[in-house]
């Protein structure tokens, strides 16, 4: 039986959505592919890489062309789409929050989040010092 790194991913979350983050292994996703534990190895190398790709899955989805213009309205749209993101599965935030990675959905999400307080007049580079108010 063939199957793709898309199927692996989607039958994590679905792992995660039914047990909670605790219960996502290698081996659960196996058992809910029907295949051998090696078989998911092959497309995700380690329990790490498979929650890597579970992150970036979460983040998919953003369009960024139907943003707002208005920094104040893109940066407020963005946030109400990073919390629905998190909320559409069962311990996503935590799942989001746990994990450091530089895959395509988690990047386009920082540089939109980025180059939106950059069009809102926040600097390029934080000075250091104490915290100011936050303009928003």
């Amino acid at each position: 039986m063939g199957f793709s790194r898309a199927a692996v991913v989607d039958a994590a979350l679905d792992v995660l959505d039914e047990q909670g983050l605790e219960k996502v292994t290698m081996r659960a996703v196996a058992d809910r592919l029907g295949v051998q534990h090696n078989n998911v190895r092959w497309h995700a190398e380690n329990k790490q890489r498979l929650l890597v790709l579970m992150s970036d899955a979460v983040l998919a989805g953003l369009d960024v062309a139907a943003l707002p213009i208005q920094w104040e309205d893109r940066f407020r749209a963005l946030a109400r789409w990073y919390r629905k993101a998190l909320l559409a599965h069962r311990d996503g935030a935590r799942l989001v929050s746990g994990i450091a990675t530089t895959e395509t959905n988690t990047y386009r999400l920082a540089d939109t989040v980025i180059q939106t307080l950059l069009d809102a007049g926040f600097p390029r580079e934080r000075r250091p010092g104490p915290p100011g108010p936050c303009p928003i």
